[in-house]
């Protein structure tokens, strides 16, 4: 399946009082249609695959 976004080899980091901080090192992503992306309050990717029958966008 192609991926609808892919990002690759993304790193962010933050420089505070002469100290690294890594917010991102490395990472790589694919998300395919049908699939939905969160992030948990741990901050860990949680990637689900969402059928068509719970999206409602009626009212």
């Amino acid at each position: 399946m192609t991926a609808l976004i892919q990002i690759e080899n993304v790193s962010k980091f933050y420089y505070m009082g002469g100290e690294t901080i890594r917010a991102l090192d490395d990472i790589s992503l694919d998300i395919s249609q049908g699939e939905f992306v969160a992030m948990s309050q741990q901050g860990r990717w949680i990637r689900r695959r969402v059928r068509r029958s719970w999206i409602y966008s009626g009212g």
